[in-house]
């Protein structure tokens, strides 16, 4: 605790020294290529302390974010926070592009303040390219700074990714370091460096050290916090030293001065580490200050022997690089050998394994879709820069653990354009569905790029020409319902185990007739024919018109009023079987069907969108997954999905649909409605917020609130007489499998209203 206060002190410390609260130095004028972002600031900033020029983040940030002051920090004035947004549910919020393709030292601060009066601060992570390398935790410490070194082999984007919580940030910096410092951060070798600790071992007490005196803006802290024991001193020239052996360019301000233990004793640093199974790189600093040959010392950590650092020439600079494994604590000790023990300077970083990236073939083929229709303003996460797979996948993307990417999701995602932009050079891509947009153009020919493709959902677009494009591909499912596709439906498409649904095409020709090329016969009637039909007319009586007139109106009548019964459930139907029935290929509803009024007919995107892509499972039974969800209107449902091994057959759904349509009890959990989708079908029940009878009674429900003996009793009996309305309903006789009871318990003070009813486990009725 007391060096997490320590550390608190450091890190406001650093922030006073950045905005000249604590120096009333000069101006003047900071490094080339210095990125120094104030984030949620309306307008930039020049820092007349060190001559840093700070420029709000607004024209960089993603559009979803929003800027708040921060009236109780003293150093920082504004943060910019992430909140959730339907377009971008990975969580993800990047700067795109931001991270440079060079050696760079990329800092950020973070801080909660309470912005928001919620005392929730938020967790989460921070990733660049692929790779996430930190999670800030604002509940352990605020605000917060987390640094890292990196040679990126090209631009990359800086992401926050929320885990619990609006992530937030107030400070983002870039400072490019000189190419040949830092080798082991290194894209090639796939480590960068995160910084842990970056001493001054001689610098006075509660002085931070920084741009300008460092010329990279590296941010040096004081050592008293480290110390281990007191019998030391510390030393100061202004004499330039020689700085060839110092490969990390370690300002000339740090080498100028050490700490030195003045009885020739040990000098020891304590260290703690975050990651006790890590491995750690440490630099250490000496400079030579008094005209003569360093001493002679040995360099150990926690007990181990690094090196023994012998005598380097007087008033120069030395470096020693070494790697170690990691433990809780690391004690840093200098033993004399030759003179009293003595170090300028220290840094310790953790390595950290660059993640391997996306596909590169598959990521171009993205950027190029994400280019052709600007899909970054309706996708939020689709950042350039970012990785599309690691660590979080863009909306709409799945990839395999290799980064390949298989599935693209880009339905109702407002893309408009021709077509041709969507189909890219992908890896092996297995399903698309770019439904429900304003695509239009021709589908060119896919052979070469898709035979992996096993799904294919252009529905509901302006698309045109023939299908013969589909032909080709060895697909197990098409969809282009509502589009303008025209000409003969190819014999490859009507193959068993292929559903094509092509409804909404109104000049597909499914025989040997053309639906939009009229016909010779019928549209030409010769003159002769046509001038007998007139003299033959003339000679028909009165009564015989009138009598054909009646009829026809008898007739009439007749099927308007049968067809003013049978609409609404003619109109049911057609909204069930519209998604399967397709022009000869799959017709599965041939016969009437019986569906309770109660039962509403939902679209898998309603329900996908309802459990924000099935997120939340609530259980999981024989025939598949429970999922938590909301609709539209803020009702909370319970969503059960069946595995796709474990379908039923159309007929046999829509029976099942029909038959817990008509439950409506007390004791039985009520069917909101249904889902029948290809390959997708769905029962949308009520949710119980209670919980399961079964944690009630065995899970971790039954050792916070346990059930008394009449609960017990009010639910067996409960489940009982929901049992009764199943089989007076004539449930049994269809052997379901699986019924859903509820069991209705009396309120208490022990279980609260929010837990007056709670489903039972799934009962079998064989």
């Amino acid at each position: 605790m007391k060096f997490a206060k320590a550390m608190q002190m450091l890190v406001l410390l650093q922030l006073l020294v950045l905005f000249g609260i604590m120096d009333n130095s000069v101006a003047v004028n900071a490094e080339t290529g210095f990125v120094s972002f104030m984030c949620g600031a309306s307008s930039d900033y020049f820092s007349q302390s060190d001559g840093i020029s700070w420029t709000s983040d607004a024209a960089y940030a993603p559009p979803i974010s929003k800027a708040f002051s921060l009236p109780n920090q003293a150093s920082l004035l504004t943060l910019r926070a992430f909140p959730p947004d339907a377009s971008s549910p990975s969580g993800r919020s990047c700067f795109s592009n931001l991270v440079p393709p060079s050696l760079s030292l990329v800092r950020a601060t973070f801080a909660y303040g309470n912005y928001d009066s919620l005392n929730k601060p938020p967790v989460f992570g921070v990733s660049i390219g692929a790779t996430m390398y930190s999670t800030i935790n604002l509940n352990v410490q605020d605000p917060w700074v987390e640094e890292i070194i990196l040679n990126a082999d090209q631009e990359q984007a800086f992401c926050l990714i929320a885990m619990d919580g609006i992530p937030v940030i107030s400070l983002l910096e870039l400072r490019p370091l000189p190419p040949r410092s830092y080798n082991r951060a290194s894209s090639s070798l796939g480590v960068a460096l995160k910084k842990v600790y970056r001493i001054d071992c001689g610098s006075e007490a509660m002085k931070i050290t920084r741009y300008p005196d460092d010329r990279y803006d590296r941010i040096w802290d004081p050592d008293h916090y480290y110390l281990d024991g007191s019998t030391t001193s510390t030393h100061s020239i202004s004499r330039k030293l020689k700085t060839s052996a110092v490969t990390d360019d370690c300002p000339l301000i740090v080498l100028q001065s050490n700490r030195f233990n003045y009885h020739n004793q040990t000098l020891s640093y304590s260290l703690p580490l975050s990651k006790p199974n890590g491995k750690y790189l440490m630099n250490a600093y000496f400079g030579e200050l008094y005209n003569t040959t360093g001493p002679t010392f040995i360099m150990t950590v926690n007990g181990a022997v690094l090196t023994t650092v012998v005598g380097w020439p007087p008033l120069s600079g030395a470096e020693f690089t070494a790697t170690q494994a990691a433990s809780s604590w690391w004690n840093i000790s200098l033993l004399p050998v030759i003179g009293a023990p003595q170090i300028n300077g220290l840094e310790v970083y953790e390595i950290i394994q660059l993640m391997h990236v996306s596909n590169q073939r598959d990521a171009r083929a993205l950027n190029l879709i994400e280019l052709n229709f600007n899909i970054q303003n309706v996708l939020l996460d689709w950042a350039l820069g970012s990785d599309p797979c690691f660590p979080v996948p863009w909306r709409g993307v799945i990839c395999n653990t290799v980064g390949v990417v298989t599935s693209l999701d880009l339905s109702n995602s407002q893309l408009s354009g021709d077509v041709a932009g969507l189909f890219q050079d992908f890896t092996s891509l297995e399903s698309l569905n770019a439904s429900g947009n304003n695509l239009v153009g021709h589908v060119q020919n896919l052979t070469k790029r898709f035979q992996s493709l096993r799904d294919l959902d252009l529905s509901d677009n302006q698309l045109s020409g023939t299908l013969d494009v589909f032909a080709t591909l060895n697909l197990h499912y098409l969809n282009i319902a509502n589009n303008q596709f025209s000409g003969p439906l190819p014999g490859r498409l009507t193959q068993p185990g292929l559903v094509v649904i092509t409804s909404g095409n109104p000049c597909i020709q499914y025989g040997s007739t053309d639906p939009c090329v009229p016909s010779l016969a019928s549209s030409t009637v010769p003159q002769s024919v046509e001038r007998n039909a007139i003299r033959s007319s003339k000679h028909y009586s009165k009564s015989v018109i009138t009598g054909v007139v009646m009829g026809i109106s008898a007739a009439v009548l007749a099927i308007a009023a049968a067809g003013f019964t049978g609409c609404r459930r003619y109109k049911l139907k057609r909204e069930l079987i519209n998604a399967f029935q397709e022009a000869g290929t799959v017709n599965i509803l041939e016969k009437e069907l019986t569906l309770g009024k109660n039962a509403k007919r939902f679209s898998f995107l309603e329900l996908e969108n309802a459990t924000n892509r099935f997120k939340q499972i609530l259980g999981e039974g024989n025939l598949g997954l429970v999922f938590r969800g909301r609709l539209q209107d803020g009702t909370d449902v319970a969503i059960k999905m069946r595995a796709d091994g474990l379908q039923l057959d159309a007929d046999s759904f829509l029976n099942e649909v029909s038959l817990l349509s008509k439950v409506r009890h007390q004791n039985l959990v009520l069917l909101i409605g249904f889902c029948l989708e290809c390959k997708k079908q769905l029962l949308v029940f009520e949710f119980m917020s209670g919980g399961s009878l079964k944690d009630h009674l065995y899970g971790p429900l039954s050792k916070i609130q346990p059930m008394s003996w009449e609960q017990r009793l009010t639910s067996v009996i409960g489940a009982a007489v929901g049992k009764i309305c199943l089989c007076k309903i004539r449930f049994c006789a269809f052997c379901l499998t699986f019924l859903f009871l509820k069991c209705s318990l009396r309120k208490s003070k022990e279980l609260g209203s929010s837990a007056d009813y709670f489903p039972a486990l799934l009962y079998s009725s064989n």
